[in-house]
């Protein structure tokens, strides 16, 4: 997982380093609190604007798991009295959610098995390491696991195979721009199985 360059800086506080994720999550909520009378009229606009703030800092700072930060407004809401538990949860748990969710821990499940690499091996056999019968393997897996799943979680499914082969092809010969070309072609073929 790739993160910002300035989440793992460290800010010197009475001689002692303190990270910045820490003084994120310590600082954050107290110095955000004007946000909560922004509207004296309708008080659930400045709790909303709050929220909203602070998870913008979390997520910038990664003062918490993105996924942590991504579920504050589930618990924040209600005990703010913005939304009612609910309602909150209703906008979580649509069926295209866990649609997409599914997707992609079939995903991450199939990569944790490294059927990635034997997927990759298998492309390889049948239709060889010539740059465009590869690229048309790669784009055919693709549209026809496609037709079946989520566009984004089959490219997510796709993308460690076409890393898995191009680095046994680097380490065999130069690829070149096979690279750039099956990675497009990959999301490319995604987009056409998904319309099938």
């Amino acid at each position: 997982m790739q993160t910002f360059p300035f989440s793992t800086k460290c800010c010197a506080v009475h001689g002692r380093a303190l990270p910045l994720r820490g003084l994120a999550l310590i600082l954050a909520p107290p110095l955000l609190v004007p946000l909560l009378w922004l509207e004296a009229d309708t008080p659930a606009i400045g709790r909303t604007a709050w929220v909203m703030a602070l998870m913008a800092v979390y997520w910038c700072c990664e003062a918490l798991p993105i996924a942590v930060t991504s579920l504050l407004p589930l618990v924040l809401f209600p005990l703010l009295g913005v939304l009612p538990a609910d309602r909150v949860s209703r906008n979580y748990f649509k069926d295209k959610n866990f649609l997409f969710f599914g997707g992609l821990v079939v995903a991450a499940a199939l990569e944790a098995v490294r059927m990635h690499e034997r997927v990759a091996l298998r492309v390889l056999l049948v239709f060889g390491t010539t740059p465009h019968r590869l690229l048309l393997g790669f784009m055919l897996a693709t549209a026809f696991l496609s037709m079946w799943m989520n566009n984004t979680a089959t490219t997510a499914m796709m993308m460690p195979i076409a890393e898995a082969v191009l680095g046994e092809l680097e380490t065999r010969a130069a690829v070149g721009s096979l690279g750039k070309a099956l990675v497009l072609g990959v999301a490319w073929a995604a987009n056409i199985g998904g319309m099938a």
